[in-house]
């Protein structure tokens, strides 16, 4: 019943195209899951808006010298 997004990566240049929109809920419905995990930097603002608009919440953090990883699930 869980599954970690380990890495969902649009180039640039196809941001705000709804690419990463499309990819996540392929992702989603091709392996349901009661739960989703993932971790994101604490500085990629616009990952937190992304995931958070996808139903995705912050969960916990852990902080290391230069920045913090933010940890975020989803429950279905």
């Amino acid at each position: 019943g869980r599954f970690h997004l380990g890495v969902l990566y649009i180039h640039p240049d196809y941001h705000r195209h709804g690419i990463g929109s499309q990819a996540i809920q392929f992702i989603e419905a091709t392996y349901p899951a009661k739960r989703w995990t993932l971790n994101t930097p604490s500085y990629a603002v616009r990952n937190h808006r992304f995931y958070e608009k996808h139903g995705y919440v912050k969960v916990g953090e852990h902080p290391y010298t230069s920045f913090s990883l933010y940890d975020y699930e989803k429950r279905l």
